[in-house]
C-alpha cells in the first residue's frame, strides 16, 4: 500500500496501530484494498483494545489480523475478507481471480497492463471453500 495511504489510516485510527517501530507490524497489501481496510479499521475503532499485527494478502485476499478481538471484530473481519475476494488489489475496481503460479485479484485492466509487460496472467474459477 502507498505509503500516504498507511499514514493516513495511522492517524485516524492511532489505537490501531500502537506499535513499536514500522517493523513490528507486517504490511504487505496493494492501494487497491485501502476502501476495504478502512471500513474495517472504523468497525473496530469502537474496540479500544484491538491493535493490528499483520495486514497482507493471502490466497488473493485481504487478510488483518489483531490482537484483543471482542464483540463483532471477528464477523467484520470476516466480511472485510470476502469482500477483497472481489475488489482488485490494485486499483480498487471489480476484480476476480487471476493467476501467474500465485493467485491475485484484478480486474480486466490491470491484468491487461500486467500482461503488456510481458507477465503472464490468466482468470481461474475460486475454488470452493476459499471464501471461509
Amino acid at each position: 500500500m502507498h505509503e500516504l495511504l498507511l499514514a493516513r489510516l495511522r492517524a485516524s485510527f492511532p489505537s490501531l496501530f500502537q506499535y513499536q517501530s514500522d517493523e513490528d507490524l507486517e504490511w504487505s497489501v496493494m492501494s487497491g484494498w485501502y476502501s476495504i481496510l478502512y471500513r474495517l479499521c472504523l468497525a473496530l475503532s469502537t474496540n479500544p483494545d484491538a491493535q493490528f499485527f499483520q495486514i497482507k494478502e493471502k490466497f488473493s485476499g485481504l487478510k488483518a489480523y489483531f490482537a484483543n478481538a471482542k464483540g463483532k471484530d471477528r464477523e467484520h473481519q470476516s466480511m472485510m475478507q470476502n469482500e477483497s475476494y472481489l475488489v482488485c488489489e490494485l486499483c480498487g475496481e471489480e476484480g476476480r481471480l487471476a493467476t501467474s503460479g500465485y493467485w491475485h485479484t484484478f480486474c480486466q485492466e490491470c491484468v491487461d497492463t500486467w500482461r503488456a509487460n510481458g507477465r503472464e496472467l490468466a482468470w481461474k474459477e475460486r475454488p470452493e471453500g476459499l471464501w471461509q
